[in-house]
């Protein structure tokens, strides 16, 4: 039983962990979370859709010639606007190019696969992992809502199992 909250405390910081590396520019710092994420048991879809976007953000350095690792800062935001899919605004940004664009809607649309298995699976980790995922790469905060509110249920569940 010690055994299975120990393993329940590390599923749900490796999650967390890599719902924090998704939001950085720095591409070693999200391959570093999604090893602890595989490690730690998370969803193969989060690990997946974490490993988009990692590739994603080698290729942004990439195209600039940047050996730091950083990548998509302003421009993601212009990507997910053009493509209709993010909340990100960037005056300063430049125009996202229709690869940018293309695959800015790829991982919207992935997100949004991802925060659909994870509602339906149930697990309270996972599940919150996948809506700060879905926020994070756009999705339409309509289709979050459902995952929101069954966060929410499950919470109220394990707090009156709790008590």
């Amino acid at each position: 039983l010690e055994d299975a909250g120990r393993q329940q405390k590390d599923l749900a910081e490796a999650a967390a962990g890599l719902s924090a590396a998704w939001r950085e520019t720095q591409p070693e710092v999200l391959e570093e979370a999604i090893e602890r994420a595989r490690a730690a048991g998370v969803s193969a879809e989060m690990v997946r859709l974490a490993e988009k976007r990692l590739s994603a953000l080698r290729k942004a350095a990439h195209r600039r010639g940047d050996d730091s690792g950083s990548a998509l800062g302003g421009e993601a935001a212009a990507s997910a606007d053009a493509a209709g899919c993010g909340s990100g605004t960037s005056a300063a940004a430049p125009p996202a190019t229709e690869e940018e664009i293309a695959e800015r809607q790829r991982l919207c649309a992935e997100a949004e696969k991802a925060l659909k298995i994870a509602t339906v699976r149930g697990n309270a980790d996972a599940l919150r992992a996948a809506i700060e995922q879905a926020e994070h790469a756009g999705v339409r905060r309509e289709v979050v809502a459902p995952a929101r509110r069954k966060l929410a249920r499950l919470a109220k569940a394990s707090g009156a199992a709790g008590t």
